[in-house]
């Protein structure tokens, strides 16, 4: 009733993926703490009327996305050095 009076909705698609997109545009472009980035949802997901979802719904999320781009990050730096320059890397790393 309350919902529907505010005109608020649901946590779910397609806004779930729109805030997705938005926290991992923010994650590749910046460094932003974890705490800003809750912030920053919270934020949108309250000016788009979205029902908040519980905190640690939302935690897991930002978790999820920051370590996403993390990943891509160290993948695209991987891909930078030369085969010549990976070998020399792993020689001063020494036998594991």
């Amino acid at each position: 009733m309350i919902r529907q009076h505010y005109q608020y909705r649901e946590f779910a698609w397609p806004w779930t993926f729109r805030l997705t997109r938005l926290l991992y545009t923010r994650s590749w472009i910046s460094n932003e703490r974890p705490g800003l980035l809750f912030d920053l949802a919270t934020g949108w997901l309250m000016q788009h009327r979205i029902i908040l979802p519980g905190a640690t719904t939302l935690t897991r999320l930002i978790s999820e996305v920051r370590e996403k781009a993390t990943l891509r990050l160290w993948n695209k730096l991987a891909l930078i050095p030369s085969a010549e320059q990976r070998s020399q890397l792993e020689m001063l790393l020494g036998p594991t």
